[in-house]
């Protein structure tokens, strides 16, 4: 491994490989952290090298310095999981083998929000002068003779990368500095494919869609470019299409896309964005069930033919599923896949209002009501839920719903100054006074004491006619303004 300042993730990572490497390779490129001292107490062999703006350059060097017959590569923020670890040993005696494909998954912060990937990379392979790292970033393993002599084969090994806990600044650094360094490759090597594709890729996630366009497409029109970075860059091409607003040229990018590589989640999702965005939810609705289809087979990491795929969650399933039957008129669909959605994560994009939108128009009102009961048995506990929840249906005049909203607060004791002053204000309109009043004695227990309380208090206890209460609450009022209580406007 090669790493600099690394001291937040280097011990994770060594933990993991510890107990199957024989030997354990690091080359510093210029820390100035712990990194160096936490690679040592793990037996580590550290060396330190200048750093040259060249990845490749700092991995071969890695390279050079290892001994053993087998090389495993890795970053420093990432772990190697259990999922597959004991083949390691059984993979190393193939004879027939140069090298097994690890699937590299997990979540990334880019500034376009959280993306789930999963890649394919021959992290294990034999340790023969032939191998060596090309590019100088975003360097892939190169062999001149791939494939003559022994093959590449699939593996259970995993490795979970830990990229989303760098925060968004980081990450824009991070892309700025690799656009450089691309940028460089490319005056050097012009027709390299994954450079160009790679420097299209991370203009566009920094929010230079038109000049990633530009680069995204000389990918395809250079000769003998791989499959899979075919397919890659017209799903690139696709995304930053939906970004500019052109759904129907994403939709042609993203078909493409598939058609050369039809393994592959990512295609059929943008096909679904853009046929939302083109009014045709039947057909967003049927990529989006083929998605879920596919995610289905236990297998489809060997199966990958994109240079970089996407793991779809279960609650971005649902939610798409949700607005594509919404669309179609499917109410009861879009209920059911919207409150699937929102029991995994009710925080998930507008998933609440529209769980709450298609509930209202579903006509099995006792799958309603028993959803209803169940979320907020899930989710109640966060009183902005709740808040949320008792301000849509007072605005709907949905009472039952309400009520049982409303009781879940009271007898889970769920409340704020906002949830009190709404449910009295509620009972207020309806002409429920007693509630009205019961709710701000229960506000008074709880210790509820906001201006905006004490003034809807004020009102419930005229309405109730308890005007000592009335004049106890204005005099509450006068001190939060500090205004004599004889000078107020009875």
């Amino acid at each position: 491994m090669i790493v600099r300042d690394e001291e937040q993730f280097l011990a994770g990572c060594l933990e993991s490989i510890k107990d199957i490497a024989d030997e354990i390779i690091v080359v510093d490129t210029g820390s100035t952290d712990r990194t160096i001292e936490i690679a040592r107490t793990f037996g580590a062999a550290v060396s330190q090298i200048e750093w040259c703006d060249d990845y490749s350059s700092a991995r071969n060097e890695s390279l050079r310095r290892c001994t053993g017959d087998w090389v495993l590569y890795v970053d420093a923020d990432e772990r190697l999981a259990e999922e597959g670890r004991g083949e390691i040993e059984s993979l190393t005696r193939d004879t027939s083998a140069i090298a097994f494909r690890c699937s590299i998954v997990g979540e990334e912060w880019l500034p376009k929000g959280k993306v789930n990937n999963i890649g394919l990379y021959p992290r294990l392979f034999r340790r023969i002068p032939e191998f060596r790292f090309k590019g100088r970033v975003h360097e892939q393993l190169f062999h001149s003779s791939l494939g003559h002599q022994y093959t590449v084969r699939p593996s259970g090994i995993t490795i979970l990368h830990l990229g989303y806990q760098q925060s968004v600044e980081t990450t824009r650094r991070k892309c700025q500095r690799n656009i450089d360094l691309l940028g460089a490759q490319l005056q050097e090597e012009p027709s390299d494919p994954m450079a160009r594709y790679q420097l299209g890729n991370t203009l566009g996630i920094v929010g230079r869609y038109e000049e990633a366009l530009i680069e995204l497409n000389k990918v395809l029109e250079l000769a003998s470019v791989p499959t899979h970075v075919s397919a890659s860059t017209l799903n690139a091409l696709a995304s930053f299409s939906l970004l500019l607003d052109d759904p129907a040229g994403s939709l042609w990018y993203a078909a493409d896309s598939a058609r050369i590589a039809p393994n592959q989640v990512t295609s059929p999702r943008l096909q679904a964005s853009a046929y939302l965005a083109l009014g045709k939810p039947a057909e967003a609705l049927a990529s989006m069930l083929r998605i879920r289809d596919m995610q289905k087979d236990l297998l489809r990491k060997d199966k990958i033919d994109v240079s970089f795929d996407a793991t779809i969650p279960s609650v971005e399933l649902d939610y798409m599923c949700g607005r594509c039957h919404a669309d179609l008129g499917d109410w009861g669909q879009a209920a059911e896949c919207f409150y699937k959605a929102a029991a995994n994560d009710i925080y998930y994009e507008d998933v609440l209002d529209r769980y709450l939108e298609a509930d209202l128009r579903r006509s099995d009102r006792v799958a309603s009501r028993e959803d209803l009961r169940n979320l907020i048995s899930r989710h109640g506990s966060d009183v902005s839920v709740i808040q949320h929840l008792l301000g849509f249906y007072s605005t709907r005049l949905d009472w039952e719903a309400f009520e049982i909203v409303a009781e879940y607060s009271r007898t889970h004791s769920v409340h704020n100054d906002d949830t009190s002053v709404l449910m009295i204000q509620t009972y207020l309109s309806r002409g429920e006074f007693e509630k009205g009043l019961a709710e701000v004695h229960r506000g008074e227990t709880c210790r509820v004491s906001s201006m905006n309380f004490n003034r809807i208090a004020v009102q419930a206890a005229l309405k109730a006619r308890d005007f000592q209460l009335a004049l106890a609450y204005l005099e509450k009022i006068a001190s939060q303004a500090a205004i004599p209580a004889g000078d107020l406007p009875l």
